[in-house]
């Protein structure tokens, strides 16, 4: 549903929190570019953005997403859409974008730090898109007449042009028209592609809830989008607007690379997007894209080593299903101490039985205490690209492999990803039986034994978590403006802490900036 226009003459009332808006303007004061207080803040920019789209005829601001310290997010959507039809089914689909704000001056300058990051890696495949972005200079006070009619004599000269190409419904160019953001000129804005399947929080919640493991295969692919994303920020695309997207590689020779370091990669800042057929690689998986470069830097000579060891944590998280897991408790491990003690035997090695040797070889190797032990960032992509290419369910025991085969995995990526709106009433528990996965079947009293012990195999949906949002005057602005909690997926938190023991670069600042949840799914596609 659209949101609504609010009547702004309510009486404000203490005791009654449904008089959400006071009386008075939020208006700035002379020399004044941002509310003090945060709460008026968001309230003021969301006002602003809803008198931008009132008039707006293709595009409707449909909720607001959250906000940090420094910056707002929001979702606009096109108003027509088209219909589909997917097997029985036909359904009208709209397309959905991210509005990017900043709440204060610290926040416009994080802001144009990322469009500056998300211009270079631009073309990446395992970031999220920049469609376009707007830093125009605020106009004038009272405007020019002149400059009003000069683009009426210009057109009356000129020559006749050719006709314009009609564009496609996805090209920045088009977008940019037609969202006509003048009226937000003068601050900084971001306009991303929007991934509706959550993040790896989410994904992590909802394993717990159903007391399952993520599967060998998954994490691998799961490893090896997180090591091409390194290899963007090491070596950047800086692609051109409007082209598809490219698979990161390694470009040959001795091309030194740039040390830019994400500095804000926690479980909330990586989003699931759909499978890209394009690339075997992402035929069974969904891709994984990073977001929020607001506190992305060059570091020194330690970017892509910084880089690596920040995505180990978060391998490390998703095979305990910890957020923050402890990677300060050193352990041994082949003759060397490594900060990987949680997934290590002798004392966790019954505590994830499943998790292939190989991986937690890698993921040790890579927390070695010593920097110079640790693998670099050719032979990480080398072995990860190798695991994804040639394991499958025959790689791993009997006792493993009917979660490590592809209909296993699509299964768990189908109900703890894609169908994240199901409600746990309508959610099927979901069998995965031998026959459909190509293993021998078992004999029928064994079979039954086994799926009623099996908990990986049942999958069912987990209830939705409520609006954690405070403030009495933002508490009814989200509930007018549609803002979930879990639907959603969002991760909008503090600053994070991800480097955990690192010995490279300290704690890594979120920065208290937006941690968003956007991607372009099958629903997004077309207008």
């Amino acid at each position: 549903m659209p949101p609504k226009r609010f009547d702004r003459n309510v009486e404000w009332d203490d005791n009654d929190p449904s008089t959400w808006y006071r009386n008075e303007m939020l208006n700035l004061g002379p020399n004044q570019r941002h509310l003090q207080v945060l709460d008026e803040e968001v309230i003021r920019l969301t006002e602003e953005t809803l008198d931008t789209f009132e008039n707006n005829a293709k595009w409707e601001l449909e909720k607001l997403l959250g906000h940090g310290a420094l910056g707002l997010t929001m979702i606009v959507r096109h108003k027509r859409g088209v219909l589909r039809t997917k097997g029985l089914k036909t359904a009208r689909f709209h397309q959905r974008l991210v509005l990017k704000r900043a709440l204060s001056n610290k926040g416009e300058d994080e802001l144009r730090n990322e469009i500056r990051w998300f211009q270079r890696v631009r073309g990446a495949e395992h970031f999220a898109t920049m469609l376009l972005y707007r830093d125009d200079p605020a106009p004038a006070a009272g405007g020019d007449e002149n400059a009003v009619r000069a683009p009426f004599f210009r057109r009356l000269f000129q020559k006749r042009a050719k006709p314009r190409r009609i564009r496609r419904h996805d090209d920045p160019r088009r977008i940019d028209e037609d969202l006509n953001l003048a009226g937000l000129a003068g601050y900084p804005l971001i306009i991303l592609e929007h991934l509706e399947h959550g993040t790896l929080g989410r994904v992590i919640e909802r394993a717990i809830r159903h007391e399952t493991h993520i599967p060998n295969r998954l994490l691998w692919s799961f490893f090896l989008c997180l090591v091409r994303a390194c290899v963007a920020m090491a070596y950047p695309m800086d692609g051109q607007v409007g082209r598809p997207t490219r698979l990161e590689k390694i470009p040959a020779g001795d091309v030194a690379p740039v040390h830019l370091t994400h500095q804000s990669l926690h479980v909330g800042n990586v989003v699931l997007g759909n499978p890209d057929h394009r690339f075997p690689e992402h035929s069974y998986a969904p891709v994984l894209k990073m977001i929020d470069l607001g506190a992305a830097q060059e570091l020194g000579n330690h970017g892509p080593l910084v880089n690596l060891e920040h995505i180990t944590y978060l391998m490390i998280a998703l095979i305990t299903k910890t957020k923050e897991p402890n990677t300060h408790q050193l352990a041994v491990y082949k003759e060397r101490y490594t900060r990987a003690a949680d997934i290590l035997p002798p004392d966790n090695d019954k505590k994830y039985p499943n998790l292939d040797p190989e991986l937690r070889d890698l993921i040790a190797r890579c927390w070695f205490v010593d920097h110079a032990e640790r693998p670099g960032l050719q032979e990480m992509l080398t072995i990860t690209e190798n695991a994804v290419k040639t394991k499958t369910w025959e790689s791993y025991p009997f006792t493993v492999a009917p979660f490590e085969t592809d209909f296993a995995i699509k299964l768990f990526v189908q109900h703890l990803v894609y169908d994240a709106e199901v409600e746990p009433a309508e959610a099927q528990p979901v069998v995965v039986q031998p026959a459909q996965i190509g293993l021998p079947e078992e004999d029928e009293d064994e079979a039954e034994e086994e799926a009623d012990t099996s908990e990986a195999a049942l999958i069912q949906e987990p209830p939705k978590t409520g609006d954690e949002h405070t403030g009495r005057g933002l508490r009814n602005l989200f509930g007018r403006l549609n803002v979930t909690g879990d639907a959603g997926g969002s991760n909008i938190a503090g600053p994070s802490n991800i480097a955990g023991g690192s010995d490279i670069a300290g704690p890594s600042n979120a920065g208290g900036g937006v941690a968003e949840d956007y991607s372009i799914g099958d629903d997004d596609l077309a207008i």
